[in-house]
């Protein structure tokens, strides 16, 4: 199996969901959202970083 960089694109929008769910996770901004909010955010972006690895065209 042959891994791949993501694209510039799938890089930006993986590590700015990532980044959202950790700040609203943690109420840095005094920002609250439900956990629901902040896990799908989170893993969202993890999947979206993980599929823009395997993938060579995402």
């Amino acid at each position: 199996m042959r891994l791949s960089a993501p694209t510039g694109r799938t890089f930006g929008i993986a590590i700015v969901a990532l980044a959202a769910g950790i700040v609203l996770r943690g109420g840095w901004l005094g920002i609250s959202a439900s956990p629901d909010v902040t896990y799908w955010l989170t893993a969202g972006g993890g999947i979206l970083l993980v599929l823009g690895v395997v993938f060579n065209r995402i």
